[in-house]
């Protein structure tokens, strides 16, 4: 993230970018989720899943993964919302 990026608490955090920087931010991306809020994390492949699924789980738990052909798009929910 950038040096003058101004953290705020959002209900939604969307992504679309390589699996390396997905896994990178963890902490930056999930700091940013209000309770209940989701991250959707898109773009990855089936082979990226476990890795960037594990950079997460400690905060967030496990996602719900929909696929569409090689790609996948994970789901996570913070603590105090409906999955």
């Amino acid at each position: 993230m950038p040096e003058d990026f101004d953290r705020m608490e959002v209900d939604l955090v969307l992504a679309n970018i390589l699996a390396g920087p997905l896994v990178s931010l963890a902490g930056e991306l999930t700091a940013c989720l209000k309770l209940g809020g989701q991250l959707v994390l898109s773009g990855i492949l089936e082979s990226q899943r476990e890795q960037v699924s594990s950079a997460y789980a400690d905060a967030l738990g496990a996602p719900a993964v929909d696929q569409k052909e090689d790609w996948l798009r994970l789901v996570f929910q913070s603590a105090g919302g409906a999955p």
